[in-house]
């Protein structure tokens, strides 16, 4: 998309493509391949997959609770060790270089390693370059794609490492299109696995829509401990204003100045 038809039907694009997918800008393919050959997944590892602005982080906060069963006691990134940010686009020995300063927040394969199980990891990944375990648990939320188009926009054109530049217009063309972004592509991924049992997918409606019988049904695929104590605690903490107030789930630092996450 370098060609200036594209950059007039598309706007100006900073993240990256592999496979006709949407990747964070500075991700190569050689990460992508790296993550599946070196990455061994656990049988007790909890992935938490989606395209960006699914719900990730509302999953994510709510199995981090139903892990413990107490509120999160440091940023959502960190609840399993004091290492930043479990994500597989990123899991990558070569990080360090690429990423400067920000590689300070991230994790590396060979420090994953030590993390003590169950661990909990979050992912963007299309279905096909996702590290598999058959005993692992993997969940994937999706989300009305009309909802996800205007989150996406603005969070594009806000967020530091991406800073996307284009009308709305040339966005949703980028969306939609078949060598755009992928959404469309990313979901039909995920459902043609659907009758898996170690693959649990569920929307962002229906979870807010019938929350107590979603959280609970995600407990008893994930074999954590579910009850009413705690789901008063997921309640409270995963309550929209408290999560869009709360530093620890608001990563504003990802943002360009003055703006939220």
């Amino acid at each position: 998309m370098a060609s200036s038809e594209d950059t007039a039907r598309y706007g100006k694009i900073k993240f990256g493509f592999h496979g006709g997918y949407l990747f964070p800008a500075l991700t190569t393919k050689e990460w992508i391949d790296d993550v599946i050959a070196n990455f061994k997944p656990r049988d007790t590892d909890i992935f938490v997959c989606s395209f960006p602005k699914s719900g990730t982080n509302w999953l994510c906060h709510i199995i981090a609770i139903l892990k413990t069963g107490k509120p999160l006691d440091g940023p959502l990134e960190k609840q399993n060790t004091d290492l930043d940010i479990p994500q597989l686009e990123e899991l990558t020995e070569d990080v360090v270089t690429k990423f400067g300063e920000y590689s300070k927040r991230l994790p590396i394969i060979s420090e994953v390693e030590s993390l003590p199980s169950p661990r909990l990891f979050s992912t963007h990944r299309p279905h096909e370059y996702l590290p598999i375990n058959p005993s692992a648990k993997y969940l994937y939320v999706y989300r009305n794609p009309k909802d996800i188009l205007v989150s996406a926009y603005h969070h594009f054109t806000r967020m530091n490492m991406l800073n996307y530049e284009g009308t709305f217009e040339q966005f949703f063309n980028l969306f939609v299109d078949t060598d755009g972004i992928g959404y469309f592509k990313h979901i039909k991924g995920y459902i043609q696995h659907k009758e898996e049992s170690n693959l649990l997918i569920i929307s962002y409606e229906e979870l807010k829509a019938e929350f107590k019988q979603r959280v609970e049904e995600l407990s008893h695929f994930l074999g954590l401990p579910f009850n009413e104590e705690i789901y008063d605690t997921i309640v409270k903490e995963t309550d929209f204003e408290a999560m869009r107030t709360n530093e620890l789930t608001n990563r504003s630092s990802m943002m360009r100045e003055g703006l939220i996450f």
